[in-house]
């Protein structure tokens, strides 16, 4: 009998544990981690393209904000972005761990012809600008070609 109580403990024990860190391990996927599958998929996109883009543009979220992680950049812009703008220097905001973007970006996401995407994606915090991206797929690989910022 004693046993089966001790089970039972445990049991609740483990169920109270996993409903406490369910929802912060979700906060952290989402809000540390930019992890694409905490984020709504467009409805007018294939699925490669949902994925490959949602990927790319919270890459780029994350390279500009984040303390925890980086990308190279050579696998987010293409090749006349990063002669154009170098340093980065309008891009180098204060970077922290906790980063909130919109849930809906994807919505936003429009394709512009055969292999060029347009996006906007709205930061939350740690500060609210909004930004433009311009997409191109260069040889099956999804890079932004065009990026701005409105404060």
């Amino acid at each position: 009998m004693k046993i089966i109580k001790l089970v039972l403990l445990i049991c609740a024990v483990v169920g109270i544990l996993i409903l406490i860190t369910s929802p912060l391990t979700y906060i952290y996927l989402q809000n540390v981690y930019l992890w694409p599958g905490c984020y709504k998929s467009s409805a007018v996109l294939d699925k490669e393209a949902n994925k490959e883009i949602k990927t790319l543009l919270l890459n780029v979220m994350k390279n500009d904000y984040s303390t925890l992680s980086s990308v190279d950049k050579n696998k987010l812009y293409t090749e006349d972005i990063l002669l154009t703008h170098p340093p980065f220097g309008l891009w180098s905001p204060d970077k922290c761990a906790f980063i909130i973007i919109n849930y809906d970006f994807m919505d936003s996401v429009v394709k512009v012809a055969e292999d060029n995407y347009y996006a906007k994606v709205q930061m939350i915090f740690p500060d609210d600008p909004c930004y433009y991206f311009t997409i191109k797929v260069i040889d099956g690989q999804y890079l932004v070609s065009n990026r701005e910022v409105d404060p």
